[in-house]
């Protein structure tokens, strides 16, 4: 019986570890198209003029133009709590709900929809893809022009000056760099 019993729970660890990593990146490629769509949007437009590195003086010590920057926080402590928005500053500011905690300032609150969106993002645990690095403000469109997000395609297999080096596709664009730069493949090994 204390056999079955082994069995049954290898099984049932075997199904939960597939379901997650089937889910994972999905979930986690979803987090970051709402990431870009929705929430780098609001920070190029409201946040980054006094939260990045353009910034010149960043108030509060508050980056928010890179992962790090929002994590670490500024000088009242971390943005956000990422899985919690009741305990995310960043939310409490937006939110417009402490009368010392106001962001963006000068009464342009955020929309009813915007504020929705960061706390969703924060409830989804907000993912972001900026790593290293902080860049300057971004737009989208620019990032979507990324080698990554572009559509698989077939590519064209280059025209090489020896074809009978090649005995494959790859190989063609192999040959192809290294004519490019004047060099010649290694003899066979």
């Amino acid at each position: 019986m204390l056999g079955v019993v082994r069995c049954f729970r290898f099984a049932l660890s075997l199904a939960i570890l597939a379901a997650v990593s089937l889910a994972t990146p999905r979930a986690f490629g979803e987090g970051i198209e709402f990431f870009e769509a929705k929430i780098r949007p609001v920070f190029v437009e409201h946040c980054y003029k006094c939260h990045s590195q353009d910034a010149g003086k960043v108030k509060g010590g508050l980056r928010l133009d890179s992962r790090a920057g929002l994590l670490r926080g500024g000088d009242n402590g971390p943005a956000i709590a990422p899985g919690d928005p009741e305990q995310s500053r960043l939310i409490q500011a937006v939110r417009y709900t402490d009368a010392d905690l106001k962001m963006p300032p000068k009464n342009q609150k955020l929309s009813d929809q915007q504020i929705a969106d960061l706390e969703s993002w924060v409830k989804m645990g907000a993912p972001d893809p900026r790593e290293g690095k902080a860049l300057s403000a971004v737009s989208r469109d620019a990032t979507r022009k990324h080698w990554a997000f572009q559509p698989v395609g077939q590519p064209r297999v280059p025209s090489v000056k020896k074809p009978s080096w090649t005995k494959t596709p790859v190989d063609a664009f192999i040959l192809a760099k290294l004519e490019a730069n004047r060099l010649q493949p290694a003899p066979a090994a």
